[in-house]
């Protein structure tokens, strides 16, 4: 402070000059409307855009927020969606189906946080586990098709065999015709992948959609699994070489369902019983 008179003093003139200069704009500002309207449309588009870059900061951080709600909200209509109008779920003595439809599907959000796609063999990484009621051989799908299914589970991970690993089958058919066969990916372009045990007497044509047959309780049915891409028959052969365009997009994948299959085990139950009788 003992040096702030000596620094006025030393700098008088630029001072000065400084309070002068001030002075002269805010007699421009106050006797002129057109500058004084010119300084607050500039302070305005200053501000202005000082609010627009906060705004756009609180947004980004924001995000992360809004897709998880966004994931719950999608996970809820296609519950709703899965929850079809069916004699074999609706209890004999209701009169409004709605109310009495037996819940056999739950879909439990999850964002991929590791993705191979380079290997015969991949897998991915969610960020829920066995804390959010995830348990190993539960389908996973994305939201336009299936992704793979629950390999391992940690408290708050789980692991996932993708549809690209070599040693996986998904009972499929085709939407329009209902003829059944079985999706396997042969290992090489992520894009691609073949329908197998396709009769050779059936018609089908590229462009079917290929879809879960329901056949087996990790998906239920309908749900897509690509689009037929090309239909070879070689000569004597008994089943067709059909090559699909797999739905879902493994390379950008980020947002993934997990399926909780309420019935699962009852139907698995019955299944081994019966296979074991007759063996």
């Amino acid at each position: 402070m003992k040096r702030l008179p000596y620094f006025l003093y030393k700098y008088r003139a630029f001072s000065v000059f400084l309070l002068l200069e001030l002075i002269s704009i805010l007699l421009i500002l106050k006797h002129n409307t057109f500058p004084t309207l010119q300084c607050l449309s500039s302070s305005s588009y200053v501000v202005g855009n000082v609010y627009n870059f906060t705004s756009e900061l609180k947004n980004y951080f924001s995000l992360k927020e809004e897709n998880g709600k966004l994931l719950n909200e999608n996970a809820l209509l296609r519950q709703q969606f899965l929850r079809k109008e069916d004699d074999s779920t609706t209890l004999p003595s209701c009169q409004l189906a709605d109310t009495c439809l037996l819940k056999q599907y739950d879909l439990i959000p999850a964002n991929v946080i590791n993705n191979s796609i380079g290997s015969t063999k991949n897998y991915l990484t969610i960020n829920r586990g066995a804390r959010h009621g995830i348990t190993p051989g539960m389908g996973v799908i994305s939201n336009i098709g299936i992704v793979g299914k629950v390999k391992a589970v940690s408290d708050r991970f789980a692991t996932i065999i993708s549809l690209l690993h070599t040693d996986v089958r998904v009972a499929a058919q085709i939407l329009d015709s209902g003829i059944i066969g079985t999706v396997a990916w042969p290992g090489k372009d992520s894009f691609k992948a073949e329908l197998l045990y396709v009769p050779r007497h059936v018609k089908i044509a590229p462009g079917d959609k290929v879809v879960t047959s329901g056949y087996n309780a990790i998906f239920p049915e309908g749900i897509s699994i690509g689009q037929i891409e090309s239909v070879k028959l070689k000569e004597n052969a008994t089943f067709y070489d059909i090559r699909i365009d797999i739905s879902t997009q493994f390379c950008s994948l980020q947002h993934v369902y997990v399926i909780k299959n309420y019935l699962k085990q009852e139907k698995d139950s019955l299944e081994q019983y019966t296979k074991s009788f007759y063996e």
